[in-house]
């Protein structure tokens, strides 16, 4: 075969060819032939590769799990079809729990448990079962029932088991309980109201008539802080300013009245009850003898007034008045009471003191109403009169003891053709959607009083102790502390000396009129 191969292998030699290796010499045939290398034609594509990979990575599987690497059952079919079956039979269980329930309704074996609300889907019945004597307690409202199935010492509220008609058939009733005037469903906890809280007298209708109204989480005020005067319909009148009510001493026989520069408006006897209390404005106790006249001061008696510029603010002024003990300062409020009870409010009757009259009483001790400012109440900036706007007091934040006065603030929706105005006893309206509420508590009470009301469908509802609050769901529940006069105003929803607890639960029976239990 050697003596065949090298004459052909001679023609293709060149002038190297004697140092050329025999190898090489047939690469160049090749070459000049146009022929490849069979390996060359059959390169490896990038399919053979992962073909390659995933038949090296099952052998390797099949290694480990089956000590066999050539094996050909999958590694994995065993756990796959134990899988594929599992399923399969919890499908097949729930469809059968689901036919026996429609062939078999109402038949939850758990129903029978006390501390336990128990629904009747069908009836809309609720229902307490009683473990001792296997009796049914119904009840005539949901709050009684979270009541006693959570008992005196309820830490949450009681869980509620739903059945059917039928599994209650047989099954002994006691009287029927329930807590007269309680609402008959009660806001989840996730729908209690809170802040901020704006109450409003509305704008006058065409009847001059206002109505005031209470909003749960409103809209923040729509206007700065400011002061005016606020007429009762018993004809007395209330500054209003910084959130406080101060009621002022008015002489109208005389028709002299304070803060007369302040729009004055009938916002309604609600809307001032539940303003916060402030002091009131009156003349302050001073005895006028004439024997010290002239003494302090030349011209100035007992308990007349003077001013002068404020060294600090040429804008503002301070007020003094003539005691026993001298000139004393006092705010413009007390000035503005003295000009009334011994000048009739005659302003003219002031006394302008100079810079030397200054320099003696310079230090001049304090007089003046503790609560009151130094200076003259602000009225609104932009408005002359606030009698065509509403009037706006609003609770921001559980930090805020007192409102915030705005005014032209937007104001509830109603048909006021259906609604009396209220003489001061309640609010007209309030605002609140289906199925919410709101928890408050009386912001003057003690820190440690457990008393809560539920607002819910316009009414208060009184929870007196821990535990009732926490059957009834609202154990987490952070109460809006809001003044007593302001609780006072939402209308009650249970008669009195009633409330959602343990203790106010009676017998109800359609024939015989409620007795206690």
């Amino acid at each position: 075969m050697v003596s065949l191969r090298r004459p052909f292998l001679r023609n293709f030699r060149g002038s190297d060819a004697h140092c050329l290796p025999e190898a090489a010499l047939w690469s160049q045939m090749r070459s000049r032939l146009g022929l490849q290398d069979q390996r060359e034609a059959h390169m490896a594509t990038r399919k053979d590769l992962l073909k390659a990979q995933a038949f090296t990575s099952r052998r390797m599987i099949a290694s480990f799990i089956n000590r066999d690497p050539d094996d050909p059952t999958p590694p994995l079919r065993r756990v796959g079809m134990a899988s594929f079956v599992s399923l399969m039979i919890a499908i097949i269980m729930v469809a059968g729990y689901t036919l026996i329930g429609l062939l078999r309704p109402g038949s939850n074996p758990g129903w029978k448990t006390g501390g336990v609300v128990i629904s009747d889907t069908q009836a809309g019945a609720l229902f307490i079962y009683h473990e001792g004597q296997d009796m049914l307690q119904p009840v005539a409202d949901v709050a009684t029932a979270r009541l006693l199935a959570g008992g005196l010492d309820a830490a949450g509220m009681p869980r509620t088991t739903n059945v059917k008609t039928d599994a209650l058939v047989g099954m002994k009733q006691a009287d029927m309980r329930g807590i007269p005037g309680a609402p008959r469903q009660l806001p989840d906890a996730a729908n209690m109201s809170g802040y901020p809280i704006k109450m409003c007298s509305t704008a006058p209708n065409n009847n001059s008539e206002r109505f005031v109204t209470l909003e749960f989480r409103a809209e923040t005020p729509a206007s700065d802080n400011f002061a005016f005067v606020a007429e009762h319909s018993d004809n007395s009148r209330y500054l209003i300013f910084n959130g406080k009510k101060h009621r002022l001493w008015d002489l109208p026989e005389r028709n002299a009245l304070m803060s007369s520069g302040l729009p004055a408006v009938a916002v309604g006897n609600a809307w001032i009850a539940a303003i916060p209390e402030g002091v009131p404005i009156a003349p302050l106790q001073i005895d006028a003898p004439k024997s010290d006249n002239n003494k302090f001061l030349s011209g100035m008696a007992r308990a007349d007034v003077a001013r002068t510029r404020n060294a600090d603010d040429a804008g503002q002024r301070q007020y003094f008045t003539q005691t026993e003990e001298g000139l004393v300062r006092i705010s413009y409020l007390d000035a503005e009471a003295l000009l009334l009870l011994h000048h009739n409010g005659d302003t003219n009757a002031v006394r302008q003191l100079d810079p030397s009259d200054m320099a003696k009483f310079r230090n001049a001790p304090d007089r003046r109403t503790p609560g009151l400012p130094w200076d003259e109440p602000r009225g609104p900036s932009k408005e002359a009169s606030l009698r065509d706007v509403s009037v706006c007091a609003t609770w921001l934040s559980a930090d805020d003891e007192v409102p915030v006065l705005s005014y032209g603030d937007k104001t509830p929706d109603f048909d006021r053709s259906l609604y009396k105005i209220n003489a001061g006893n309640t609010f007209d309206i309030i605002q609140m959607a289906p199925l919410t509420g709101a928890l408050l508590r009386n912001s003057q009470a003690q820190s440690d009083t457990p008393v809560t009301f539920l607002v819910t469908n316009g009414r208060k509802y009184a929870i007196p102790d821990q535990a009732s609050r926490a059957a009834l769901g609202y154990k987490d529940v952070q109460p809006v502390a809001v003044p007593g006069g302001f609780l006072a105003q939402i209308p009650e929803g249970l008669p009195e000396r009633s409330s959602l607890s343990n203790s106010s639960i009676t017998i109800i029976r359609p024939d015989a009129p409620t007795r206690e239990r």
